[in-house]
């Protein structure tokens, strides 16, 4: 049972889909903005670094990871972190495939 629930997100939109770095404290999402009706929702990968202190979780601004037109979802770090993988439509036929990267952490 979840005991305190703290809201991290605050946006006019959808964000998804979070994952724990394994090494370094931050948190990695997919996110888009629906406040348009008209307009497709534009899902890319975002980043933050979270802090906890006296028990209290905070979470500092959000940098986005990927820029792309299509779908960037489901981000996953590999066990060292030092490997970004996701699932993107950013092919020819626009099908959803997986895509891995290095990843460096912001300093």
């Amino acid at each position: 049972m979840a005991r305190m629930k703290t809201a991290l997100t605050d946006t006019n939109g959808v964000n998804w889909g979070p994952y724990w770095h394994p090494t370094e404290p931050y948190l990695i999402w997919s996110g888009a903005d629906h406040s348009d009706p008209m307009a497709r929702p534009n899902y890319d990968l975002w980043l933050a670094k979270y802090e906890i202190k006296e028990g209290k979780f905070t979470i500092g601004a959000p940098v986005r990871v990927t820029d792309f037109p299509g779908a960037d979802v489901l981000p996953v770090f590999s066990p060292d972190g030092k490997k970004l993988m996701w699932t993107s439509t950013r092919t020819e036929d626009r099908s959803s495939q997986l895509f891995i990267a290095d990843f460096v952490t912001p300093k």
